[in-house]
């Protein structure tokens, strides 16, 4: 596994806001808990989190690959209250300051389809930030999820 993704491992614990642009007062705040744990022989990382909206249980799963070679990260997202019974495939890589990027998309209801962007950003050894953007076709942007964790456990080393 990738330096960028094995700083990542372990277990979080943090708020969950959930952006619903819709309504009149669009943001829903619930505690979140996040495990990130190595699979397949440090390959992947997998990063399973919880969170909840209208007092209603929600689970995530975010499955990680970093090919150091070409600097590209591939991922597979659902999420109990955004994707049900899909995964979304999502492909981007790391900027600079090793945050990471993957965009997906998905079949609206009518149209073209949109594009769902992930953004996990380490915020030095012991916080994290996790962000969610729903993009239209015509590539306008609403914040769907920011999630902010602090590392339970020691960092790894």
């Amino acid at each position: 596994m990738s330096d960028l993704l094995g700083r990542l491992v372990g277990t979080w614990t943090g708020t969950n806001r959930l952006y619903l642009s819709w309504l009149p007062n669009p943001e829903f705040h619930s505690p979140s808990r996040l495990t990130a744990t190595r699979l397949m022989q440090d390959r992947y990382l997998q990063m399973k989190y919880e969170w909840s909206h209208e007092s209603e249980r929600h689970e995530g799963l975010l499955l990680l690959g970093h090919d150091t070679e070409a600097n590209v990260i591939t991922a597979a997202w659902t999420d109990s209250w955004h994707q049900r019974n899909q995964l979304m495939f999502c492909r981007g890589s790391p900027d600079s300051d090793d945050v990471i990027k993957v965009v997906g998309e998905y079949e609206a209801p009518q149209g073209p389809p949109w594009k769902w962007r992930i953004t996990i950003e380490p915020l030095g050894a012991r916080e994290l930030r996790m962000t969610m953007h729903n993009i239209t076709p015509e590539g306008k942007e609403d914040l769907a999820v920011l999630a902010e964790f602090r590392r339970e456990d020691a960092a790894p080393s």
